[in-house]
């Protein structure tokens, strides 16, 4: 904790009437009071380095059934406030501050605040806005968290957004500051902020937090009533859905795109000029000439230029016209086929490589929609299987051929020399006939 921040709020606020500051054992190091009254509570004197009879009187008599050893027990790292009357004082509280470095917890600010007593007040003497009906109706079932302080920064008023994120009443916040209810490192961010705005070094602040597991984004500004009085509002949304859904879809999208960037097929999106309707009420064929025009290559990877022997910014504008050649009927009957099928086909196309040849493209397309059902464009993935195709057709004759083999090796044959008129028969032949081999075969027989 800033100490030096703390003792321009104590100086700022009228109603604070003096501060001690400890060491961690509570040795008092240095007392000041801050305008007449507070003067009075000390007994007219001021004092540093050593310890103050009056003041230890007042610490003494609030912590009567504490006890300075259970101080340090009971103030942890969260402020503790008491609120009791004192002499002529109908009520004074006592706040104890931890104040924090960063290796831990310095000393202690005992605050010493007067509570008057002259209007309706809330807990612990806190005087509550006045919010007409409807408005308050309306604030207290928002579902964006919404709560008031005054310049004592303590509670005045808590929304039921603000009860259930702090899982708290409004009666165990109102009368409060950030110190009693919140962890010390929030406490302590308010504080700077809240003294930003009193002291009027800006006019609005926002920023982000995170309690509970939840995110939070608030604004924080000053506020006046028709009587001039400042309380410090604040406006805040739960956005932890919000941002693990952003968080969801980026990661999605990094998944996408080492998927996109390192796949081994083909991979490729087309887009259309415009939205278009497919659907029995439309002339599909002035659709398809539409579709055939106006739809065009926006995206491809490395593998998917390649089918095509071209590099990957020479695709960019492709027309699906583009990609079939003079094949016109083919690739009609395929788009008209996918669009029946809502957008989803798996299928093989005849496609025009960059040197002219025929390719042979197996492809996994996915169609892409708007909320109206319109038709925006595709997305596919998609593999060469020309070679493939060759091969297995190649595969195919081979086994044409030996199949035929085998046919032929399996029937009788005979050969006739024709100088001499000797014939000759296959072992087949003689088995086919029932023969010995040593039968001698003529042209007779």
């Amino acid at each position: 904790m800033d100490t030096k921040a703390w003792q321009t709020y104590s100086h700022s606020n009228k109603q604070n009437l003096a501060y001690i500051l400890t060491d961690t054992d509570f040795n008092i190091v240095g007392v000041q009071a801050l305008h007449k009254k507070g003067v009075d509570l000390l007994g007219g004197e001021q004092l540093y380095g050593g310890e103050h009879i009056s003041a230890i009187d007042i610490v003494r008599y609030f912590l009567r059934d504490v006890g300075w050893e259970n101080l340090a027990k009971e103030v942890g790292k969260k402020c503790l406030s008491l609120v009791q009357p004192f002499k002529n004082f109908p009520s004074i509280e006592l706040q104890i501050i931890p104040l924090q470095s960063n290796s831990g917890i310095k000393g202690y600010l005992f605050n010493i605040i007067q509570r008057s007593e002259e209007k309706p007040h809330l807990s612990s003497g806190i005087q509550s806005p006045e919010i007409p009906t409807g408005l308050k109706s309306i604030l207290d079932n928002s579902q964006d968290i919404i709560f008031l302080k005054d310049k004592d920064l303590r509670y005045v008023y808590v929304n039921k957004s603000f009860c259930r994120l702090y899982n708290l009443k409004p009666e165990d916040v109102l009368g409060k500051t950030d110190f009693e209810i919140l962890p010390l490192n929030l406490a302590e961010k308010y504080f700077q902020m809240d003294l930003e705005l009193l002291e009027g070094k800006s006019s609005a602040l926002s920023g982000e937090t995170v309690f509970n597991n939840r995110i939070i984004d608030y604004k924080k500004f000053i506020i006046k009533t028709e009587n001039d009085e400042e309380y410090i509002a604040v406006v805040a949304k739960d956005v932890t859905y919000w941002r693990q859904l952003i968080e969801n879809l980026e990661s999605k999208q990094r998944d996408f795109e080492y998927f996109f960037n390192n796949n081994l097929f083909g991979a490729f999106f087309m887009m259309m000029d415009k939205p278009v309707v497919w659907n029995d009420k439309v002339n599909k064929e002035e659709v398809l000439d539409y579709i055939f025009q106006h739809q065009k290559v926006t995206r491809v990877n490395q593998v998917f230029a390649e089918q095509y022997g071209a590099k990957p910014e020479e695709m960019i504008g492709y027309k699906l016209q583009d990609f079939f050649g003079d094949d016109v009927e083919q690739a009609r009957r395929v788009w008209r086929e996918f669009l029946d099928n809502k957008g989803r086909l798996k299928t093989f196309t005849k496609e025009k490589h960059k040197s002219g040849k025929n390719i042979i493209i197996e492809g996994d397309y996915v169609g892409i929609y708007d909320e109206q059902g319109r038709f925006l464009g595709h997305f596919g993935v998609q593999m060469d299987v020309t070679e493939k195709l060759e091969q297995q057709q190649k595969m195919e004759e081979y086994k044409n051929l030996l199949e035929e083999s085998f046919r032929v090796a399996n029937m009788g044959g005979w050969e006739s020399d024709l100088e001499t008129g000797t014939i000759r028969w296959t072992k087949n032949l003689y088995k086919i006939l029932e023969l010995k081999e040593t039968f001698i075969p003529t042209e007779e027989n």
